[in-house]
């Protein structure tokens, strides 16, 4: 027969077991957000999945606010519509996609048009997936930050992962991994539309050598996945200071 001390001892190492369990469950549950970014599926995958989104542009610089509705089709392209805070449409960008490449951008905004393919449309590129335009002037070192009608809330966070050779495998099974910024993230619950998900909360900072230069990006964003689509519901992408832009997701509707 056990004696009350042996019975007190494995009731704690149950209960220790238990709450251990526990643990290797919530961190597990929030490291697969994570690990979306991780698998980076290609956007000839990623954009059939979703066939609306809508979020709001803040541009500190001019302290203007912004609004992009993201709408894609079944022939490989999609048109992202940019209104201002009276709800008043002042452009939009069109592009086409293949299974892991954007083939064509054509812009219509405040009276600019371009239309973008083949060698002449590297410039675009960033600006579409970060919803974020940076310029740089070599002469004083300053840099200027504008909002983009683009892609940033689904592939933003991805893009500045892959500019500042982020390993997240190697950062989530505690390895120490070579990047060109500092990188910090948080598993936490993140609200969206009154109702919270298993996210991630992620800061990203250029190294010091960086500073000064057109790659000096800082960026913060809260994660969250739905249905498997990796998603920011808050992202701010910085130059410093109150140079920056920020992005707030409204409505989202995956398939």
């Amino acid at each position: 027969m056990l004696s009350k001390l042996a019975i007190l001892t494995i009731a704690l190492f149950i209960a220790t077991a238990a709450v251990g369990a526990v643990g290797i469950a919530f961190y597990y549950s929030y490291r697969s957000t994570l690990l979306t970014l991780i698998q980076q599926r290609p956007i000839g995958s990623l954009m059939p999945r979703v066939s609306f989104l809508e979020y709001k542009i803040y541009d500190a610089s001019t302290g203007g606010t912004y609004f992009a509705a993201l709408r894609t089709y079944y022939n490989h392209t999609a048109i992202i519509e940019l209104s201002n805070s009276t709800g008043h449409i002042i452009g939009y960008v069109e592009f086409g996609y293949n299974s892991t490449n954007i083939t064509w951008i054509y812009l219509d905004i405040d009276g600019l048009k371009q239309n973008a393919s083949g060698s002449n449309i590297s410039s675009y590129i960033t600006p579409l997936l970060t919803s974020a335009v940076i310029s740089y002037n070599p002469f004083t070192g300053a840099t200027s930050l504008s909002g983009f009608p683009g892609l940033g809330p689904l592939l933003g966070l991805s893009y500045f992962s892959n500019y500042y050779n982020i390993n997240w495998r190697e950062l989530l099974n505690g390895q120490q991994s070579a990047t060109d910024a500092s990188v910090g993230y948080v598993f936490t619950p993140v609200s969206f539309n009154g109702k919270n998900y298993r996210g991630v909360d992620v800061t990203i900072a250029p190294q010091t050598s960086f500073l000064g230069t057109s790659g000096a990006y800082s960026v913060s964003a809260s994660l969250i996945n739905l249905n498997g689509v990796p998603v920011a519901t808050q992202m701010v992408v910085s130059t410093g200071g109150a140079n920056y832009i920020s992005m707030t997701l409204i409505n989202i509707t995956t398939t």
